[in-house]
């Protein structure tokens, strides 16, 4: 799935309920636990890490992964100064 200049949080949830019929709800919070609206265009979240949470139709667990959208950041890159994430953030 290829990440438009102009798509939305919205867009990626339909593509991977596209992918799998089993996904029956995806939703996205900040690192801190908001919800972040459908609306937001992907590249506005380019250095700012998110959660995506992703409800089966088969299955009563929901799976949640952490989704950084920038390959070149890294959370221990060169400063050995941080220690964590919220060091970052």
């Amino acid at each position: 799935m290829q990440c438009g200049v102009n798509q939305t949080l919205k867009d990626l949830a339909d593509g991977l309920k596209n992918s799998n019929q089993n996904i029956k709800d995806i939703t996205f919070y900040t690192i801190d636990g908001a919800v972040i609206p459908k609306s937001e265009v992907l590249k506005h979240r380019d250095n700012l890490p998110f959660i995506l949470n992703m409800k089966r139709g088969d299955a009563n667990e929901a799976y949640t992964y952490a989704v950084n959208l920038n390959q070149s950041f890294s959370i221990v890159h060169d400063d050995k100064d941080k220690k964590s994430e919220e060091a970052y953030l």
